[in-house]
Order: structure tokens, then sequence, then C-alpha cells
């Protein structure tokens, strides 16, 4: 696969409008990888709209996939957070003590 690197900007309408002409013989489909600059915000919605329509994972939906219930295995359970959230403070032996209670 021929890799072309040309810049642009999404216009209001959400068209890809390149800075100079991609260097292509004749009309031909082509398949773009979008690589917002640097410090842009890009919310988060749209992160994720982008990834639900790009079919890479789609090979998950396949039921051969679905190999594990939710009675295999064993919970993991960190010692050192609690419901994701760092301590705020205070030693890891006081924070597996209320784990415990």
């Amino acid at each position: 696969m021929n890799v072309i690197t040309v810049t642009g900007t999404v216009d209001k309408q959400q068209r890809l409008v390149l800075d100079a002409p991609a260097v292509l013989r004749g009309r031909s489909k082509v398949r773009a990888l979008i690589l917002p600059e640097a410090g842009l915000d890009v919310e988060e919605m749209a992160w994720l709209a982008a990834a639900s329509g790009n079919g890479a994972l789609d090979f998950l939906r396949d039921p051969a996939e679905d190999i594990y219930s939710r009675t295999d295995g064993q919970p993991f359970r960190d010692m050192d957070f609690r419901y994701g959230v760092p301590p705020s403070g205070g030693s890891s032996d006081r924070l597996k003590a209320e784990l415990h209670t």
C-alpha cells in the first residue's frame, strides 16, 4: 500500500479540505486517517462515533469469539485503589482494612 501524507482542514460541513492536491492517477477511492493537531480538543463523543464506525473490531461480534461468561475467573481487586480512584493520603494498610470490612 502506498501512503501519501497531506494536511487539511475539516470544514463546518464536516468535509475534509486538503491544503494541497493529492497526486493520484485519475479518479480513485482513498482511505483517510485523520490525526488532529496536537492541542486540538476533540470531544469524546466524536472519537466514540469514529471508533464505533470503524470495522477493525467487528470480529469481536462473532459468536465464536464469545468464549467467556460472567462466572469465569475471579474478580480483580486492586488494594491500592478503591473504586478506580487513588487514595488521597493515608496508608495502603488502612485502605486494605476498609476493603475487608
